[in-house]
C-alpha cells in the first residue's frame, strides 16, 4: 500500500513544547505604540493617501506609467507600518482569491 511505513519505530514520539511568545508579543505591541505615539501623524495620512491614489492609478490606467516603489518608499520613511501599506493595497485593489 502506498503511504505505508512498513519499518516501524518502537520509541515514543518526541514532543518539543511550544515556545511561549508572549513575552516578545507584548514587546512588539509596546514597540508599534511608541512608534504610533511618536511619529508625524498628517504625514502619515498623507502618505498613505498619495499611496492610495498611485494604486487607483494603476489599476484604472495602464500599469507601466505608474511607479509604485517611489511611494512605497516616502511611506515607509514617514513610519508607516507594513500593516499599513498593505492595507492601503487592499482597499484599492482587493484581495486575491484563487478559483480551486
Amino acid at each position: 500500500m502506498v503511504g505505508v511505513n512498513k519499518f516501524v519505530d518502537s520509541a515514543e514520539e518526541l514532543v518539543i513544547p511550544a515556545p511561549d511568545y508572549s513575552m516578545l508579543e507584548m514587546g512588539q505591541v509596546k514597540s508599534l505604540a511608541h512608534l504610533r505615539s511618536s511619529r508625524n501623524a498628517a504625514a502619515v495620512a498623507a502618505n498613505l493617501a498619495t499611496l492610495k491614489e498611485a494604486a487607483r492609478s494603476m489599476a484604472e490606467g495602464d500599469p507601466g506609467n505608474v511607479q509604485m516603489m517611489p511611494h512605497i518608499i516616502d511611506a515607509v520613511r514617514a513610519r508607516c507600518t507594513l500593516g499599513e501599506i498593505s492595507t492601503a493595497f487592499l482597499e484599492v485593489w482587493g484581495a486575491h482569491s484563487p478559483s480551486v
